[in-house]
C-alpha cells in the first residue's frame, strides 16, 4: 500500500484486518506515492511518487521485492528534465515488451520507457496532445488481451467529471482514443483509480468525490451508466483512492484515502460483485483522517497472496 502523507509502502497480509502492524516498510526514496505496482516476475516493486517534497515533479523508484526499511535502497529511479515526468500518479507494466507506462497528471501526457530504465532518460514514446482527450491522467492499466490502453482521467478538479480514454496499446503522439467513456450518466466524481478485470470483462473504477465504487463493461463507450455501483453508508467508503479486483479470491480491495475530515483511513475488501449499500468483509483500519498513512494505492499479486 502506498501511504501518501507518510511517504512510505507498507505490505500487509492479504486478510489483514483491524489494526495490523505491516510486514514490511518501504521509505527511502519515496516522497507522496500515488501509485505502486509489483513486477513478481522480475522481483521487483515500482513506485510513483508525485512531488519532490516541494513542487510536482514526479519519479519512478524500484526497489527489491523484498525490501525492507532501513536496508530499502531503491535498485532504479526514473528522474529528472529528459523523462518527462511530472506529477507521476498511475503506472503500469508490460512484461511482454518490457515496458513501463506512466501516467504524468500535470502534463497530461502518458510516458513510455524501457522497463530498466534508470536515470535521466527520455521517454521511447509519448502519448500527448489535444486529440487525445487526455487531461490530469491519474491512473493507467494495460489489456494485453485486446492490445488495448486504457487511462482515467480527472479532466476537472473542481468539477463532477471524470473521462476513461482507451488508446491503442502502441499509441503515440497526439492520437485520438479509439473510444471513451463519460458524460453525466457515467456519475464520475473525481475517479482516481481503476483495475481490470478480463475474467468478467469489467473495468472497476475508484470514484473518490462521491465515495463509491463505479463498474462498467469493458467494452463500454460513450455517456453510459455503470452496471453496478457500490456505495452506501454500509460500505465504509470514503475518499476512495485506489481499486483491486482480485479475481483468484473472488474479491474487491478498496484503499480508503480519508482525506476529508471524519473520513477513516482504511482498506476494505468486499465480495468482487459486491453491489448497492454492502458492507465489507474485512476492515484494515488506520484510523481518523488527519496524519499518516493516507492510503492512496495499492497493489497485489497472486504471488503474496499470505
Amino acid at each position: 500500500m502506498a501511504n501518501y502523507y507518510g511517504n512510505s509502502i507498507t505490505v500487509y497480509s492479504r486478510t489483514a484486518s483491524g489494526s495490523t502492524v505491516p510486514r514490511r516498510t518501504i521509505r527511502t526514496g519515496v516522497i507522496t506515492p500515488l501509485a505502486v505496482l509489483l513486477d513478481p516476475l522480475h522481483g521487483e516493486v515500482y513506485v510513483a511518487n508525485a512531488t519532490n517534497g516541494s513542487a510536482r515533479i514526479g519519479s519512478v523508484q524500484v526497489y527489491d521485492w523484498f525490501a525492507n526499511y532501513p536496508q530499502d535502497t531503491p535498485k532504479r529511479t526514473i528522474a529528472g528534465p529528459d523523462t518527462g515526468l511530472v506529477a507521476s500518479e498511475g503506472l503500469a507494466l508490460d512484461l511482454l515488451r518490457n515496458e513501463l507506462f506512466v501516467a504524468n497528471d500535470d502534463a497530461a501526457t502518458i510516458t513510455v520507457y524501457p522497463r530498466t530504465a534508470n536515470g535521466d532518460v527520455s521517454p521511447t514514446r509519448v502519448i500527448a496532445g489535444p486529440n487525445t482527450s487526455l487531461d490530469g491522467p491519474l491512473s493507467v492499466t494495460l489489456d494485453l488481451i485486446h492490445d488495448e490502453l486504457i487511462v482515467i482521467n480527472k479532466v476537472n478538479y473542481q468539477g463532477n467529471a471524470g473521462l476513461i480514454t482507451v488508446y491503442p496499446r502502441s499509441a503515440n503522439g497526439n492520437v485520438a482514443p479509439i473510444r471513451t467513456i463519460g458524460g453525466s450518466l457515467s456519475t464520475f466524481n473525481l475517479p482516481v483509480h481503476m483495475d481490470l478485470d478480463l475474467l468478467h470483462n469489467e473495468i472497476i473504477v475508484a470514484n473518490a468525490f462521491s465515495n463509491d465504487v463505479l463498474v462498467f463493461n469493458r467494452t463500454d463507450s460513450g455517456n453510459v451508466a455503470p452496471k453496478r455501483t457500490l456505495g452506501g453508508p454500509n460500505t465504509d467508503l470514503c475518499m476512495p483512492f485506489a481499486v483491486i479486483s482480485d479475481i483468484v479470491n473472488d474479491e474487491l480491495v478498496v484503499a480508503n484515502g480519508g482525506f476529508n475530515p471524519g473520513c477513516e483511513e482504511s482498506i476494505t475488501v468486499y465480495s468482487r460483485a459486491a453491489a448497492s449499500n454492502t458492507a465489507p468483509k474485512r476492515l484494515l483500519d488506520f484510523g481518523p483522517s488527519g496524519g499518516p498513512p493516507n492510503p492512496a494505492a495499492i497493489a497485489q499479486t497472486i504471488l503474496s497472496l499470505n
